[in-house]
C-alpha cells in the first residue's frame, strides 16, 4: 500500500483528516482508494473512486485501527448502529480536555468529561461522523 499525506474525499478520510488535526497526530498510515482498482474492464466512477477501500492507522507497537468507506452501489448503510468505541488515555488533564473538546465538537456528548468516582478524569461522546469515543486521564 502507498503512504498518503493527503487523503481522497469520503467519510473515512474526512474523519481521519479531522481527527489527526484535532489530536495533533503526525504518524504514518496506509490508505488505498477504491479508484486505484479501476480499470477499463472494471471502472469505478466517482464518488466511489475517491472513497477508501482500506486505511490502517498504527496504534502502539502491535495494533491497527482499520477503516473503509461503503460504496454507493452497495445501497443504504446505517453506520450509526455501529457501537464500537475508541478509547484514548491522555497524558494530562489539559490534553484530555483538548482531545475531548476538539473531537466532540459538532458531535453528541454522552457523558461530559469530569472527575469520576474511581479517580479517573473521564468523558464519552460521538464525534460529528458518528464515531464513539472515550477520553480519560488517570493521574499516577
Amino acid at each position: 500500500y502507498r503512504r498518503y499525506t493527503a487523503l481522497p474525499l469520503g467519510n473515512s478520510s474526512d474523519w481521519v483528516r479531522a481527527t489527526f488535526e484535532i489530536a495533533n497526530l503526525d504518524i504514518p498510515f496506509n490508505a488505498f482508494a477504491l479508484g486505484e482498482l479501476s480499470s477499463p474492464e472494471h471502472p469505478i466512477a466517482e464518488p466511489d473512486a475517491s472513497r477508501l477501500m482500506h486505511i490502517a492507522l498504527p496504534i502502539g507497537k502491535s495494533s491497527m485501527l482499520l477503516g473503509s468507506d461503503v460504496m454507493e452501489m452497495m445501497g443504504q448503510v446505517t453506520e450509526n448502529d455501529n457501537r464500537n468505541t475508541i478509547a484514548i488515555s491522555a497524558e494530562s488533564r489539559e490534553e484530555a480536555d483538548q482531545l475531548f473538546n476538539g473531537l466532540s465538537a459538532g458531535g453528541n456528548v454522552e457523558m461530559p468529561i469530569s472527575d469520576g468516582p474511581l479517580g479517573s478524569y473521564f468523558g464519552m461522546f460521538s464525534d460529528k461522523f458518528g464515531v464513539q469515543w472515550m477520553v480519560d486521564f488517570t493521574p499516577k
